[in-house]
């Protein structure tokens, strides 16, 4: 049934063990790696035999529910784990929709596991982009132009006033309801696509209505101008009292796709404004834990506009372990409530993502959505200089060459 029953034998050790769930994706992967590094125990679960991460030689992969197909036999599979450990373990969640059920089952959970457990006012401005903006504004900060339109008559009014092109994007990845989840995600599975950019009025009145057809409630925002290296990201650390109390900060280089997607190539750089902005969003959301925010440089007024904050690791997670920073090892010792030290980051450090960026450079080396080409020798040229990779180590070769079995089996996210 499991790929690994479960046994209270095999993770006896002086560390206390870390559970990081769902097991799929980069940013599990770098938690494995640099906990697993320094000797830390870890499991790592999964509802998908195929997820290449459970081959990492730093872990012991599980298979457990589909929290989707069942929430409750999820989490009381997680307890049944937590009452066989000999001590408390700490537990990563990975995805927005587990740390949603983090929030959901905190009551049951923190009875066997440390973890950074938000409340649901703090959860909800995170996910939901209404909440989040207000939240921004209220702490001084900028965002891009937006609108929550109902109808619409709404809609042709905000066209007459609004830049073009202009985006529609659902104000969360899934709606909730009563402390409950449905439609997970299903913007993106229905569009195949983050966000839907009109060119114009036209555009924008009938990709509303299309939404509209699916019931998705949706935000009307201005799409900032400039390229994807405009796009400042930080991954940052901050205590029970709302503290950033350490950070790396980094621009995207690539992303996939080239208009809304997820970074492929990231470079460490040190800002210190984008580290300011982030402190006054983190205090006032009042978030604890990992997170990671996201801005882009407005070459109009240049200011930083914010475009979300994510209230778990980013994707480039273990270019914080490369950089000195170390954010996996820092959440851990700060939540068994031991004593650690922080370091600044190493600038110049990439961070690649092999199969993805190799994707990007096939579907844009005759150019993107802004018609910006990318010859081969300019795509090589911007992986110059020292880096780590997402998935490539030599010391841990499996999940690297096991992946095209994961890509070509799992055809959506869930």
């Amino acid at each position: 049934m499991y790929r690994e029953k479960f046994s209270k034998d095999k993770f006896l050790h002086s560390n206390i063990s870390a559970i990081v769930v769902p097991a799929r994706g980069t940013n599990s992967l770098g938690f494995i790696r640099s906990l697993g590094q320094k000797g830390i125990p870890i499991i790592s679960l999964d509802y998908s035999r195929l997820t290449s991460n459970f081959y990492s030689k730093y872990c012991k992969g599980v298979l457990c529910p589909n929290p989707l197909r069942d929430e409750k036999k999820f989490v009381n599979f997680l307890l049944e784990i937590g009452s066989k450990m000999n001590k408390k373990s700490v537990l990563f969640m990975m995805d927005d929709y587990y740390m949603f059920l983090l929030t959901k089952y905190q009551k049951e959970l923190s009875e066997y596991f440390y973890s950074n457990y938000l409340s649901w006012e703090v959860l909800l401005s995170c996910v939901d982009k209404y909440r989040m903006y207000n939240k921004a504004i209220d702490a001084g900060l900028y965002i891009p132009e937006t609108y929550y339109p109902k109808t619409i008559e709404e809609v042709k009014k905000i066209a007459k006033k609004i830049e073009f092109p202009a985006i529609i994007k659902p104000i969360a990845k899934f709606e909730y309801e009563n402390q409950n989840i449905n439609r997970e995600y299903q913007f993106v599975k229905t569009y195949r696509t983050k966000a839907l950019r009109a060119k114009n009025k036209d555009e924008l009145i009938f990709l509303f209505k299309d939404v509209k057809k699916y019931n998705f409630t949706t935000i009307i925002q201005e799409e900032i101008p400039g390229t994807i290296d405009q796009i400042y990201t930080i991954a940052a650390y901050s205590d029970k009292n709302h503290k950033i109390l350490t950070s790396l900060t980094a621009r995207k280089i690539h992303q996939l796709p080239s208009d809304f997607g997820t970074g492929t190539l990231f470079e460490s750089i040190y800002l210190q404004e984008i580290v300011e902005l982030s402190s006054l969003l983190i205090k006032k959301i009042k978030f604890y834990g990992i997170s990671e925010i996201e801005f882009k440089l407005d070459s109009r007024d240049k200011k930083f506009k914010l475009i979300e904050i994510n209230c778990r690791a980013s994707n480039y997670i273990y270019l914080t372990t490369f950089t000195g920073i170390d954010l996996p090892y820092i959440a851990y010792r700060d939540l068994i409530g031991d004593k650690f030290s922080i370091k600044n980051q190493v600038d110049g450090i990439k961070w690649w993502d092999i199969p993805r960026d190799t994707i990007y450079f096939l579907r844009y080396r005759n150019g993107d959505h802004m018609g910006n080409r990318l010859p081969l020798r300019k795509w090589f040229s911007h992986h110059k200089g020292k880096k780590t990779y997402a998935y490539f180590d030599i010391r841990d070769p499996l999940p690297f060459l096991l992946l095209p079995i994961q890509i070509s089996r799992i055809r959506d996210r869930f």
